[in-house]
């Protein structure tokens, strides 16, 4: 049923700043014993990935607040077990603070 779902939507939301935050699975070229890897390695949490990807961000232009303002944001594709599918996490950064958004539809940049 879920499968079914993510085909015809996609979902955009702000993940919890404690949302564990998984690489996506190697592809094992070699046949192993039990059943395929779904999640790789644990990357941190929401907030902890903020602060390490805060020195990867990109500048970009925006319409903030009725004017045009700089922020700068960072993207990586990552698992999320709540939902057992890729997903795109977006950390936008503005003066101190940083907000954190995701999507299901992989497809979209952060410009």
């Amino acid at each position: 049923m879920q499968k079914e779902i993510g085909k015809q939507c996609h979902m955009l939301s702000r993940p919890r700043s404690n949302n564990a935050l998984y690489a996506r699975p190697e592809i094992q070229t070699k046949k192993k014993v039990g059943h395929t890897r779904k999640y790789g390695k644990k990357l941190g949490d929401t907030s902890a990935l903020a602060a390490i990807n805060c020195k990867h961000a990109i500048e970009n232009t925006t319409n903030l607040y009725g004017k045009e303002r700089t922020v700068l944001a960072h993207d990586k594709i990552v698992m999320l077990k709540t939902l057992k599918c890729p997903v795109r996490v977006v950390w936008v950064y503005r003066r101190n603070h940083w907000v954190a958004l995701f999507t299901t539809d992989l497809t979209l940049s952060i410009v």
